[in-house]
């Protein structure tokens, strides 16, 4: 299963995006893809290990659909797929978002439907 998840992440093929990962709400990540081996990416990562259930807390208690921030020049958004599960997009603040956001939502359906 991880690797039809895995292939249903490769959607998305944007030299904008800098990662995109599925975490679990206790902070594991299950995979993450990643064209930008950086240490601000990196950073990110592990930032996001720590602060996830709390993401997801939020967006769940607010009834929202996602939550995105910005941090210098890049965006992290964060769109649940279940309860315990989240989809990471880190992307530059350059990319077309209305493209980005089609592509985050069929794989987001597409997990929903495997888990």
């Amino acid at each position: 299963m991880l690797s039809e998840i895995e292939k249903t992440m490769d959607i998305i093929r944007n030299s904008d995006v800098k990662l995109i990962a599925l975490f679990r709400i206790d902070g594991v990540p299950i995979i993450v893809k990643t064209i930008e081996r950086t240490q601000r990416i990196l950073n990110s990562i592990y930032w996001l290990q720590r602060q996830i259930k709390d993401f997801l807390n939020q967006i769940f208690i607010g009834d929202l659909d996602d939550l995105k921030f910005k941090s210098g020049d890049l965006i992290i958004g964060i769109y649940p797929i279940s309860k315990t599960l989240a989809l990471i997009v880190i992307t530059s603040d350059e990319i077309s978002l209305y493209k980005l956001e089609s592509d985050i939502e069929s794989i987001c359906l597409k997990i929903r439907d495997m888990v």
